[in-house]
């Protein structure tokens, strides 16, 4: 490796400290992680035949490097592991090991998810079975109104809604497997998987997902081509379903900033430690490195603005949105970033204006009723 070469790709050792923290969930980890990294590339330094390819080789070895030590991780742990070689892979959990008794169907799928699988379940179970899931589920109606409208009492409808249940568990993991696993979080895997929902950055392209152990990765691949990295990740608790992860992790970020960016510091979510909040204009995004125990976060202008109530539910109701070029306005004295999730049909649109200097939101202008 060409000296010069050399030293370039050592100038990348900060960006390589926070990519080994994201993948591995483990900031005491990451520095020791990075040095590997280099003493792999310099001895495998002939292996690099294109130096205008040089970043993505090394980043390439620290991932490697970063799967090897969550794999050891794991082994140590006596958890399951599933290969990121797709021809070595172990048998994964059966789906009715995943349904387990405690699946709560509205608590761990989106209502829309609910109601695009029950639509194609239904027309494999009893009409009656159908009837109770559809009422309880669908029409929110409670258990008292079912039993009377059936004519029956109170613990028999609960006992037949317990049934349906069943039933539908059973249609789920037999005739709509594949379908159901586009919604669960499938843990300890390495390789991305393609969900349902689409990017809101680009509206073009579906979600992908990757969950090794303890953590949970979202990316697009249109967004980010990048297989190396993420753009969101999260240490979901309890949560089976991919939107309710990413719904959980926006409304984290939602009530982690909204009140501390006009103060510009914040508590360090790995140790609590008051740690400075520090904006890079240029770039549209704001950065965390706790002092005390290295934890680094970063959230840009967009993640900020779509952890906002208003643009989820734009989300959430538009399904396929866009993120418009930022740009920047003076307002109420202020110099401002725009922000603007859009519809790529109907153009609903949602405009949010932050302050450049803090990240604060100023105004909210929603363009759709």
């Amino acid at each position: 490796m060409a000296a010069d070469v050399y030293t370039l790709l050592y100038k990348e050792r900060e960006s390589l400290v926070r990519f080994c923290a994201r993948t591995t969930g483990s900031p005491d980890a990451a520095e020791d992680l990075a040095q590997m990294t280099y003493l792999e590339a310099w001895r495998s330094q002939q292996q690099l035949r294109d130096q205008n390819r040089a970043r993505q080789w090394l980043f390439g070895i620290a991932r490697n490097m970063c799967l090897r030590w969550l794999r050891t991780q794991q082994r140590d742990r006596a958890h399951i592991l599933v290969s990121a070689n797709p021809e070595q892979d172990e048998e994964q959990p059966e789906l009715e090991e995943q349904l387990a008794d405690d699946f709560n169907l509205e608590q761990d799928l989106e209502q829309k998810e609910l109601i695009h699988l029950l639509d194609q379940a239904l027309a494999l179970l009893p009409a009656e079975t159908r009837a109770l899931l559809v009422a309880h589920y669908v029409e929110e109606r409670p258990i008292s109104e079912i039993a009377g409208q059936h004519s029956i009492t109170v613990p028999a409808a609960f006992k037949r809604l317990q049934r349906g249940r069943d039933a539908f568990r059973q249609v789920l993991t037999t005739h709509l497997s594949q379908e159901l696993e586009t919604y669960l979080v499938t843990p300890h895997t390495f390789t991305w998987q393609e969900l349902r929902l689409w990017c809101p950055f680009c509206g073009t392209s579906h979600w992908k997902a990757a969950a090794p152990e303890n953590a949970l990765y979202f990316t697009c691949s249109r967004c980010n081509p990048d297989p190396s990295s993420a753009i969101f990740n999260t240490f979901p608790q309890g949560i089976k379903s991919y939107a309710r992860s990413m719904t959980r992790l926006l409304q984290f970020i939602n009530g982690y900033y909204e009140q501390r960016l006009a103060q510009k510091s914040a508590p360090c979510v790995g140790c609590g430690r008051l740690t400075p909040i520090v904006i890079e204009p240029n770039d549209h995004y704001l950065y965390m490195r706790c002092p005390a125990c290295h934890f680094f976060q970063r959230e840009t202008v967009a993640s900020l603005s779509l952890s906002l109530p208003e643009a989820r539910e734009l989300w959430k109701t538009q399904q396929r949105i866009h993120l418009l070029p930022e740009r920047m306005i003076e307002i109420d004295g202020r110099i401002a970033i725009v922000a603007s999730f859009e519809n790529l049909g109907t153009r609903a649109r949602l405009d949010v204006i932050l302050a450049a200097d803090t990240y604060e939101i100023l105004h909210l202008i929603k363009n759709y009723t």
